[in-house]
């Protein structure tokens, strides 16, 4: 009987394995199983009458006789072919004292290690209900870092559908008001609250040491506030404040304007209310710096001839339309529109003959536009 490579290999592999599981005998026991083994599986192939047998023969006489596996540490180690049962005792090994010794001490070891790790997890545990990780301690010699997005003043917003715009829900948000319904972010880290200071992303607590995280969003170009806020009972609740902006209570009066952004206002006091100019004394459009959400066109007789109150107007016209309104509401307030149209994803309504016009993108309100009343022949 001839065996080519592959099963004389895979034997060899085979044996190899069962070696690995014979450390409790010794080496002449090993190989006195190590033999028999070879011998069973030459004597298996013989029988299948085969001049050359394949591995696919040999896998068959192996998937017969007992795995590697079971030739580990046991009373007896069996190996059996089909026909054939081979017992070989195990060695027994004598235990010493020292190994008794050690055994012991190794177990004093790990149960003084568990003792340990209880007693860090215990300290842990309570550590974190004192302090929160929300609850951030900071140093008051902390190096100071500016944000000039958070000067100014902002004041509290009720609960409002603009919390999902921060990924905070209702029931995450709390329903409690802050101790606080506005406050003012004065520059180099000051507000108008001696308990309180700010740095870049968090609002300090001068008095319990803890940094309370804010996050910016504008929001139909409004600026908020999400404010993470630590209380008493060292949960934190999350309030919503908006940016007060110059143009927050302005009613626009249609046809007409508001204060000295008005139809009929010169070019000159145009340009003194906006505080700077595109284009110069003699450009037909004109934009501001200190308000920067309305502009004007002005006509040839260098007067203002239509107002633009744009993303970011936080006013409302007489009848409570505002940036952000949907074009329905447009048509409550204002009814059957005059005219229409679209421009891609831009759509516009306008009543001549109440001097107004609206911009609307995907149904929402982007800009309101004052001119002159037209009246219809």
């Amino acid at each position: 009987m001839k065996l080519d490579d592959n099963v004389s290999n895979r034997i060899r592999n085979h044996l190899v394995e069962v070696e690995t599981h014979l450390d409790h005998l010794s080496q002449a026991e090993r190989k006195a199983v190590l033999r028999l083994i070879h011998d069973h599986i030459v004597n298996g192939l013989a029988n299948h009458g085969e001049e050359c047998p394949d591995i696919l023969t040999l896998e068959t006489i192996l998937a017969k006789m007992d795995a590697p596996g079971c030739y580990a540490d046991k009373s007896t180690v069996s190996t059996r072919t089909q026909d054939k049962t081979l017992l070989v005792p195990k060695k027994k090994q004598k235990e010493s004292p020292a190994r008794g010794l050690a055994c012991i001490f190794v177990s004093l070891v790990a149960v003084g290690a568990l003792l340990l790790l209880a007693w860090n997890v215990l300290k842990n545990s309570a550590y974190r209900k004192s302090h929160p990780p929300q609850a951030l301690e900071y140093r008051i010699a902390a190096p100071f870092m500016d944000d000039p997005a958070i000067l100014g003043q902002w004041v509290f917003v009720d609960r409002t559908n603009l919390l999902a715009c921060f990924q905070i829900d209702e029931k995450q948000a709390g329903k409690s008001k802050p101790p606080f319904q506005k406050i003012t972010f004065l520059p180099l880290g000051e507000t108008e609250h001696s308990q309180l200071g700010w740095i870049k992303g968090f609002v300090l607590q001068t008095e319990t040491k803890t940094a309370n995280r804010y996050a910016l969003k504008s929001i139909s170009g409004i600026k908020y506030m999400l404010l993470e806020w630590l209380g008493s009972n060292q949960r934190p609740k999350f309030y919503l404040f908006r940016k007060v902006a110059p143009t927050d209570g302005a009613i626009v009066a249609e046809g007409v304007g508001w204060g000295d952004y008005a139809i009929g206002t010169s070019r000159e006091k145009l340009i003194e209310a906006l505080g700077s100019t595109v284009g110069g004394l003699k450009c037909g459009y004109l934009r501001g710096e200190r308000i920067d959400c309305i502009d004007a066109v002005i006509g040839s007789d260098g007067r203002c001839r239509e107002i633009h109150f744009n993303t970011g107007f936080s006013g409302a016209t007489t009848k409570g339309l505002r940036i952000g309104s949907t074009l329905a509401e447009a048509r409550k307030m204002y009814g059957k529109p005059g005219d229409m149209g679209k421009k891609g994803i831009l759509t516009t309504l306008g009543w001549p003959s109440l001097g107004i016009r609206v911009w609307a993108k995907h149904d929402r309100i982007i800009q309101i536009i004052v001119m002159s009343p037209k009246t219809t022949p």
